[in-house]
């Protein structure tokens, strides 16, 4: 993920930055598009118990880290990162970016949350499972054994990926 890794692409989400720069990847070296396939990644949570001491607070505190526009396009801002908050996201893509914004410097002055804002839509979760990160790592583990050589093609790495889910999981993949 450094300059000069030879490397094409990833596909990744807007929290990749950050894994990038920590990396070895140069500030204003990499862009963003949107990718064949809209793609959706991990978030942060926040999870309230039931016997909370103080629900009213609690509550408040959800409803503005994931409702609050000024609070999501504020943590954009000191963080870099995406907010799934459409009217943060909508004031972003119009240029309500702070000069040092994380995402934006780290693509050159690229504005990315247009990028990631067009491929939101796109984005249907409803065919992902509790077993899609699981089948990430397989995939993950044939792509490294295709690139070292471990697989001679990309059938005996996506036979890998067959197998192991067979015997991983008892899915009988095709």
């Amino acid at each position: 993920m450094k300059d000069g890794g030879n490397v094409f692409c990833y596909f990744c989400c807007p929290w990749m930055i950050g894994v990038m720069q920590e990396n070895g990847a140069t500030d204003g070296s990499w862009g963003a598009c949107v990718g064949p396939n809209p793609y959706y990644w991990g978030g942060t949570y926040v999870s309230v118990g039931k016997n909370t001491n103080n629900p009213e607070l609690a509550a408040f505190i959800c409803y503005e880290l994931a409702c609050d526009a000024d609070m999501g396009v504020k943590i954009t801002n000191v963080t870099g990162d995406a907010v799934s908050n459409k009217a943060a996201n909508d004031r972003l893509v119009a240029g309500e970016i702070s000069a040092d914004n994380n995402g934006v410097k780290f693509l050159g002055g690229q504005n990315p949350y247009g990028t990631w804002a067009a491929a939101a839509p796109g984005i249907k979760q409803a065919a992902v499972t509790y077993q899609d990160k699981n089948y990430e790592a397989l995939i993950a583990e044939a792509a490294d054994g295709y690139i070292t050589g471990t697989y001679a093609s990309v059938d005996e790495a996506l036979n890998y990926v067959k197998k192991q889910s067979k015997i991983r999981f008892g899915i009988e993949a095709k």
